[in-house]
């Protein structure tokens, strides 16, 4: 056998040829490839590695295409529609493609609220670079009270997931992609993503009493977020206001006074809940 690479027109050769140990020349009948029966015994290839250029861009293609000669017959190029008959014409289809991807995939975890009930879901999503391989898995990590990342989940093609957390704890996630030709994303310095885990606590009671000519709206204290809020009235654009002064608390109880006067328009009161 004999192998080599003519660089000045960028093409692969190789040679293959039986020799009988007794004359040193070729044999007068039968060879390293017998005829083909329909069996693969007179089958062969030839393959080889390269490293293509380093300047080239992603979506540039590379088209390999092999020229056989048996026995000092007639060249046969693997692309040729009929093998017996050049005149027929080729079949790209028929070369061998390979397309360039040059460039790494990137992707980040959507934006979490600020606090959130456990179990909360975690999206993300990716790209590779235009007319690359695409996407073809995620590596996701999380990250407690601004600790070290660690993995959470490994080799998804999934863009989505369920997380259990603890109450108090704040967790920070990140994604890195990886793309079909194997090129990795590197992973960010900040999480894309952080939330604190809040309990899940049933919608709050708000309460009306009446105290002689004092009205009282009282709502629980543990309720972290809630706000009293009031309007002059239902009106369409309700202009909502927060009430910033004159509550009280007491005993996990926070509570609000009204003195209605007659000369002055009723007011309505909400608590808004983030």
């Amino acid at each position: 056998m004999e192998a080599g690479i003519d660089s000045a027109n960028g093409r692969v050769f190789a040679r293959f040829q039986s020799i009988d140990p007794l004359t040193s020349l070729p044999p007068s009948l039968g060879g390293f490839l017998p005829p083909e029966d329909g069996t693969g015994r007179g089958k062969g290839h030839f393959s080889f590695l390269v490293r293509p250029r380093t300047n080239l861009t992603t979506g540039v293609e590379i088209r390999n295409v092999a020229l056989i000669e048996f026995d000092h017959l007639e060249i046969i190029a693997t692309d040729q529609v009929d093998p017996q008959n050049p005149a027929a014409g080729v079949d790209p289809n028929k070369q061998g493609l390979n397309t360039m991807d040059a460039g790494a995939p990137s992707s980040s975890v959507a934006a979490l609220p600020v606090e959130s009930t456990s179990p909360f879901i975690v999206q993300w999503s990716g790209v590779d670079d235009p007319l690359g391989s695409g996407v073809a898995s995620y590596d996701i990590y999380v990250s407690t009270n601004g600790g070290a990342f660690g993995a959470w989940i490994l080799g998804t093609n999934g863009t989505a997931a369920m997380f259990t957390g603890q109450v108090g704890q704040t967790y920070g996630f990140h994604s890195v992609a990886h793309d079909g030709v194997g090129f990795v994303e590197l992973p960010p310095g900040t999480p894309d993503a952080l939330t604190t885990v809040i309990p899940d606590l049933p919608p709050p009671t708000f309460s009306i009493s009446k105290h002689v000519d004092l009205i009282a709206l009282s709502w629980p204290a543990s309720y972290a977020g809630l706000g009293l809020e009031f309007a002059e009235n239902l009106t369409p654009l309700v202009d909502w206001e927060e009430v910033t002064s004159g509550i009280a608390e007491s005993g996990g109880i926070k509570s609000y006074t009204v003195a209605p006067s007659p000369e002055e328009p009723g007011r309505l009161y909400r608590l808004r809940w983030p």
